[in-house]
């Protein structure tokens, strides 16, 4: 389990930095610069034309007598009276406090004139510490290859059985699907239904892969990365379930969508682009503009709503997704959806509470950890199996029907097991529920 942080980036980098920066402003802002600039600009308003020279020996001048009480101008009575200045408007000009006029104007500049010293310090201080990442970096990635391993193995020793249910129960999905082409296309389904066809495969095999990649993120040790992926598994089996229970113009509808898709991203680059956008962007709007005219002119004005594929069946215009969830009947999954949909946004509730996170840590998560596999494990075997029943049902077969029903002994063995794992990690006793598989299921 990783606490943020790492040790050859330490604050040490923001010491040094800050004290090239105090430096500079202690060697920039003193008061015999001060009151030089203060001097010269008082003396400018009245008519003298200082030189190259003046302000050095201004401030030379200021150093030598400031202590004494009585500061002295390093400038001859001749040029006063070449500028027209006589001693009493010199006197009046002098012996003024320095206004907060004068202060701001002074700070300008000292800003300024630090600000190329602190960047300068800046980059010299980043090219020294790539340097050293670059010196050590071969040592430095051995070690990490071999934290990572150690970690891996753990997560490997702790949560083995129910990852490896998991997967089972991921091949015999994908077996599953493979029937259902297999049989589609021999009894001439396929051909019947082609946009059908197409929606239902298409979504369930987008249902494998994302299953695939929450099984390598918990492998991993990542429970959040493993709960917003399954955010996505959840949608796409709502989707899956009213396309296969839908008709030939469903699928049509859904497919169709895409170019809907595709126009809201085209205006999103038009308007970031503006004046600037290329020709190939406005032309593709452009067509695609075009393509929704005659999408909602063939499917209704509410065809083009961010789930209008789905607004005739839903008898409104398709907003929310919480319509499409309870037209699935999947309402019940709804608070794990939304706590999952906050994980992936920024707001406090997704930073402030991580699923990887184990009771007690004080520490903000910047990394893998053991801990909290057990939800996302047990919700994409949940989801899997209903999104498997959905795909058997369109097949129409009671063989697949069969297969698909098999997974759901799967599906509470991975529950059982990650529960079990995530008892013991949490040092809670472990709970007793029956656990109902058949006894040549080949992992233990």
């Amino acid at each position: 389990m990783n606490r943020m942080g790492n040790p050859q980036s330490g604050s040490s980098q923001y010491e040094s930095l800050e004290e090239v920066l105090q430096e500079s402003v202690s060697q920039a802002a003193t008061i015999e610069r001060l009151l030089a600039f203060v001097y010269l600009k008082r003396l400018k308003k009245l008519g003298f034309k200082s030189d190259a020279g003046d302000f050095s020996r201004f401030q030379t001048r200021i150093k030598a007598t400031v202590a004494t009480g009585r500061v002295e101008i390093p400038v001859s009575s001749r040029r006063f009276r070449a500028a027209g200045i006589t001693k009493v408007a010199l006197t009046k000009h002098l012996e003024r406090k320095v206004t907060k006029a004068e202060m701001a104007a002074f700070e300008r500049i000292i800003a300024k004139a630090t600000e190329g010293t602190v960047h300068a310090a800046m980059q010299s201080m980043s090219e020294a510490y790539t340097r050293t990442i670059k010196s050590s970096s071969v040592e430095y990635l051995r070690q990490r290859r071999q934290e990572q391993d150690r970690f891996k193995r753990d997560v490997e020793r702790e949560w083995r059985k129910p990852l490896a249910h998991l997967q089972l129960q991921l091949d015999v999905a994908r077996d599953l699907g493979n029937a259902v082409i297999e049989k589609l296309e021999t009894s001439g389904d396929k051909s019947r239904e082609p946009s059908k066809f197409d929606a239902v495969l298409t979504s369930f095999a987008r249902a494998c892969q994302i299953v695939d990649e929450i099984i390598t993120l918990l492998a991993s040790g990542f429970a959040d990365g493993a709960e917003a992926r399954w955010r996505s598994l959840y949608e796409i089996q709502v989707v899956l379930t009213l396309l296969a229970q839908g008709d030939e113009l469903l699928s049509e509808r859904f497919l169709h969508h895409h170019d809907i898709d595709l126009l809201n991203e085209a205006k999103s680059m038009l308007a970031v682009a503006g004046k600037n956008a290329s020709k190939t962007i406005t032309r593709r709007h452009k067509e695609l503009v075009e393509v929704r005219n005659e999408l909602t002119s063939r499917f209704g004005t509410a065809f083009d709503a961010p789930y209008g594929w789905a607004s005739e069946l839903l008898g409104h215009r398709a907003s929310r997704f919480s319509d499409l969830e309870i037209r699935a009947g999947s309402a019940s999954f709804n608070p794990h959806y939304k706590a999952a949909s906050a994980n992936i946004h920024a707001a406090a509730r997704g930073s402030l509470t991580r699923i990887g996170s184990p009771p007690g840590f004080d520490g903000r998560l910047a990394g893998a950890s053991n801990y909290g596999l057990a939800g996302p494990a047990n919700k994409t075997a949940a989801v899997l199996v209903l999104a498997s029943i959905s795909l058997a049902q369109y097949s129409g077969s009671t063989e697949i029907m069969s297969q698909a029903m098999t997974m759901q002994s799967l599906a509470r063995k991975v529950a059982i097991l990650a529960d079990a794992v995530a008892d013991r990690l949490d040092g809670r006793p472990r709970r007793k529920r029956k656990l109902r598989v058949r006894k040549s299921q080949p992992i233990r």
